[in-house]
């Protein structure tokens, strides 16, 4: 068999990197091997790993924004979907910019939320003392979903990101949860 060699390719930058490693459920160790093996073979394509550590942790909010106590923690709704946003628009910039007409002054943004607990869950490393009620085996978790953003410009709509899979996890970014068994009563008050 032949081999084919070729000087030219195309680095990633860190996002593509981190969206390469959710979008193929890459661990750690995986990522830097197949980097590795890139580099062995003359194509530095992938940047380091603490890199794209350092790109990832602007996928979360700061400490300032969330509200941790003992049994649950609830982020700023609004923080929460400025940072989506932020992302989103970080990666749809040059569609966007290309397209937006300059006296649109409105881009619609659409959300979904959603609630869901689970129980049953091994306990791990929780201890809540003298409090039955509460445990890591059930978790209730609120959550909001980006849908899509567009424009509405001369009665036409123009659509600039779709989340083709809203049921899936991908995009799913936690608001709260709390340790604490599901209930009709816990679910409103959620």
């Amino acid at each position: 068999m032949r081999q084919v060699t070729s000087p030219m390719f195309t680095v990633y930058t860190p996002e593509e990197a981190l969206a390469l490693i959710v979008d193929t459920s890459l661990t750690k160790e995986d990522y830097i091997e197949i980097q590795r093996g890139a580099k062995a073979r003359g194509a530095n394509l992938y940047p380091a790993y603490n890199v794209i550590s350092q790109v990832k942790n602007t996928c979360y909010p700061g400490r300032k924004y969330d509200h941790i106590r003992k049994r649950s923690q609830n982020s700023s709704t609004k923080f929460i979907k400025n940072l989506t946003v932020c992302r989103l628009f970080e990666v749809q910039r040059e569609v966007i910019l290309m397209y937006l007409p300059a006296e649109v002054t409105t881009i619609d943004i659409f959300y979904k939320w959603g609630l869901d607990g689970s129980g049953g869950h091994s306990i791990y490393k929780q201890n809540f003392q003298n409090t039955p009620k509460y445990s890591d085996s059930n978790i209730i978790l609120s959550t909001i979903v980006p849908l899509e953003i567009s424009i509405t410009h001369e009665g036409k709509k123009f659509i600039f990101w779709k989340n083709y899979s809203p049921s899936s996890t991908k995009y799913c970014r936690p608001i709260c949860f709390k340790l604490i068994k599901e209930t009709a009563v816990q679910s409103v008050l959620s």
